[in-house]
């Protein structure tokens, strides 16, 4: 665990750019740096747009100058052990190194996306960035973009009401998603302590009274063996 006190924040960099064929949804990020060691570092968030359990993400991470030209590439950035819900947020919680050459902005990709159940997504050549204004896409009011056509918000579940569904009475929003809408990118980690049980308190004392007890014990039978070998040979 680490505190958040020790690192240099950036600010907060939104996603502008989308993919649309891709099942997980880069929302934003936002760069660290360690104040004792000069690393730095990187947190990202991700929704699971997708029905499966995502597993595992693939990254490319460009640094990018004022100019947009690239100062370094990181090809595969390997989020493993996600275990992310579908329609949930994910992947904030971990810090990412990157490069300490000193850059504008990122800009970050899925390459690729393993399921729980064996399926792979991968991003291929076909698969352009696009912005939301181009691919059409509708942002819903807990910030997610969806595609025009889509009936559902993927991340809160909220109807996204189309021309032709004026008439149709929006369904109910599932609060038990909506309410976990995303927190802050940077939140404080505070170390968990593993709480103690009373039966395992119990079994510690009953173990070192256990314990003194044969200590005391061979210590007692040491002192009378010691007299009883003196008084045979004479020596008492």
């Amino acid at each position: 665990m680490v505190c958040a006190e020790r690192f240099a924040l950036c600010a907060t960099q939104p996603q502008t750019l989308l993919q649309p064929e891709c099942p997980v949804y880069i929302h934003c990020s936002r760069r660290c740096m360690d104040q004792k060691s000069g690393a730095v570092f990187v947190q990202v968030r991700m929704v699971n747009r997708s029905e499966r359990l995502v597993c595992s993400v693939f990254l490319r991470i460009e640094g990018l100058d004022g100019d947009g030209k690239p100062c370094y590439v990181m090809p595969e950035v390997v989020l493993a052990d996600c275990n992310a819900m579908p329609h949930t947020v994910f992947g904030e919680n971990r810090l990412l190194l990157l490069e300490r050459t000193e850059v504008d902005r990122l800009r970050i990709v899925v390459e690729r996306v393993g399921f729980a159940d064996g399926m792979l997504w991968r991003r291929l050549p076909s698969h352009r960035l696009t912005s939301a204004q181009e691919a059409g896409w509708e942002r819903c009011v807990c910030a997610m973009w969806n595609p025009s056509r889509t009936s559902k918000c993927a991340l809160c579940g909220r109807r996204l009401t189309q021309p032709e569904e004026l008439l149709t009475p929006p369904e109910p929003i599932r609060p038990q998603l909506f309410e976990e809408r995303p927190a802050p990118i940077v939140r404080p980690f505070v170390p968990i302590q593993p709480a103690v049980l009373p039966e395992e308190r119990a079994g510690g004392s009953s173990g070192l009274l256990a314990l003194l007890i044969v200590l005391a014990t061979l210590a007692v039978l040491s002192v009378v063996g010691m007299g009883i070998y003196a008084y045979l040979n004479g020596l008492i």
